[in-house]
C-alpha cells in the first residue's frame, strides 16, 4: 500500500486515549483508533472500564478480564484498541501481564508471535510478554518494528521507540507494553496521522505530540 492510500485511510480515522483507575485503584491506559467524529463518544464510553473488577492473583485472567470488558462495550466505529494495566502486584521473575491490543470485534486470543492482517491496510503483531502493535502498515513492517522495540534497553525505551517508529514510516498505530509484573513498562502509544499520545503508567503521566 502506497503513502497516498495510507493518508486517505488515516483521514477517516481519529485516535482516542485515556488514563483511568479501576475500582481497586489500579492504573489503566487505554487507546483506540476510531471512526472520525466519534472520539468524544469513545472517551466517555471508555470510562466504563473504571467499574471493571480485576483479580490480580491470576495473571491469565487479568488480560482476559480487560479484553472481555472491551469486547462488551465495542461497537462498529471502534476499529482497534489497546490497554495497559498496572495491578501493582508482585509476579514471579520474567512474568508479565496487563497488556492487550487488537480489534475488539474479533474473538479474544492470546499473543501468538505471528502477524494478523485486517482490512484497510492494518496489520498486528504481538508476542507473549509484549509489546504488541496494530498499525496501518504491511505485516512484515509491523513485525520488524515490534522485534526492534523488544530489543531496546529499558532506560532508553521512550526515545528509542519513537525513533524506530519514525524510521519505519508508520504514522497510524497503537503500541502496548504490559503494565504488570517483572520489568513491565506500562506504556501505551496511540497515533493517527499527525497526532500522537503517550501514556506512561510507570511515570503516571500523559503527553501529546504533534508530529
Amino acid at each position: 500500500m502506497g503513502t497516498s492510500e495510507r493518508e486517505e485511510i488515516s483521514a477517516k480515522l481519529e485516535k482516542v486515549s485515556l488514563k483511568l483507575e479501576t475500582k481497586e485503584g489500579y492504573r489503566l491506559a487505554i487507546g483506540g483508533i476510531c471512526l472520525a467524529g466519534t472520539q468524544e463518544y469513545w472517551k466517555e464510553k471508555f470510562t466504563e472500564l473504571t467499574q471493571v473488577q480485576i483479580c490480580r492473583d491470576n495473571i491469565y485472567m487479568i488480560d482476559y478480564t480487560i479484553a472481555t470488558a472491551l469486547r462488551d462495550l465495542a461497537e462498529a466505529s471502534l476499529y482497534f484498541v489497546g490497554c495497559s494495566l498496572d495491578t501493582q502486584g508482585k509476579l514471579n521473575d520474567n512474568e508479565r501481564t496487563g497488556g492487550i491490543v487488537g480489534c475488539p470485534n474479533e474473538p479474544i486470543e492470546s499473543a501468538a508471535s505471528c502477524c494478523e492482517i485486517f482490512p484497510n491496510g492494518f496489520s498486528m503483531y504481538s508476542e507473549p510478554g509484549g509489546p504488541g502493535m496494530v498499525a496501518l502498515a504491511d505485516p512484515e513492517i509491523t513485525m520488524q518494528v515490534v522485534k526492534k522495540i523488544k530489543s531496546i534497553k529499558e532506560k532508553e525505551l521512550e526515545q528509542e521507540v519513537l525513533k524506530v517508529i519514525q524510521q519505519s514510516g508508520i504514522d497510524s498505530f497503537i503500541l502496548v507494553f504490559d503494565g504488570s509484573g517483572d520489568r513491565a513498562q506500562g506504556m501505551l502509544i496511540v497515533s493517527v496521522s499527525n497526532a500522537m499520545t503517550i501514556i506512561s503508567l510507570k511515570e503516571n503521566r500523559v503527553w501529546n505530540i504533534e508530529k
